[in-house]
């Protein structure tokens, strides 16, 4: 909803609603892989906004991605004092999550979603399922509660959530769906590319983060 830097669109940095566009784009086939990130009135019903990610140019090489080392997120840090709830900095009564959104995909198929701690070591590489191409779904997944990890309760960056963009080998995981020691892990090999898929995109409206194994209704915040 809030668009505070005032540009119609971002290739990257900040955006909207402190969410952070990272991605290499130059690519070890040559050419630049980019991605377009803007406020769309294309929501579901309730919301009046959604973020539109739409890959505008892969690499050469004859239209593909960056290989194995491309990588690209949409993230969100969660401040400690914000995520307390969860207690994940005592592992004996950390409480599980649950993550849920609205999504529309210019594909169907497997998404990936990743929670991380701190230090960006201990990832919950979580896959999805978009059921039909270019239709609004409410996605929802549970996140066990981590018994290690590098986790906050003060003001630092403590949460990370990763909608992947699209990760070569070097960023996939072969153990989705569970608590794993692995930087930089965002993706697996079957989860769809967003680099190497030309004009492909992916709308993202009421994400939420909480404590418990079922998701509830979205919470609103005022403006």
């Amino acid at each position: 909803l809030v668009n505070q830097r005032g540009e119609s669109s971002y290739t990257t940095g900040y955006t909207f609603d402190r969410w952070n566009a990272y991605y290499n784009q130059y690519s070890n086939t040559g050419g630049a892989i980019t991605f377009t990130f803007s406020q769309s009135t294309d929501a579901p019903d309730g919301f009046e906004n959604s973020v539109k990610i739409q890959c505008t140019s892969t690499s050469g090489g004859g239209g593909e991605g960056g290989g194995a080392y491309q990588y690209g997120t949409f993230s969100q840090a969660i401040e400690g004092y914000h995520s307390r709830e969860l207690c994940w900095t005592d592992s004996s009564n950390a409480k599980n999550a649950t993550l849920s959104f609205y999504a529309k995909a210019s594909n169907s198929g497997t998404w990936a979603v990743t929670i991380s701690d701190y230090a960006g070591s201990h990832r919950y590489v979580a896959t999805y399922t978009i059921a039909s191409a270019d239709t609004w779904e409410r996605i929802t997944i549970n996140i066990p509660a981590p018994s290690s990890g590098t986790w906050k309760d003060d003001n630092n960056r403590n949460i990370r959530i990763y909608f992947d963009l699209g990760a070569g080998s070097l960023f996939q995981t072969s153990s989705p769906n569970q608590w794993i020691n692995g930087s930089g892990k965002q993706s697996t090999s079957s989860a769809f590319n967003m680099a190497t898929n030309l004009n492909s995109y992916i709308y993202l409206t009421g994400i939420q983060l909480e404590v418990g194994d079922s998701a509830s209704d979205y919470v609103y915040e005022d403006y």
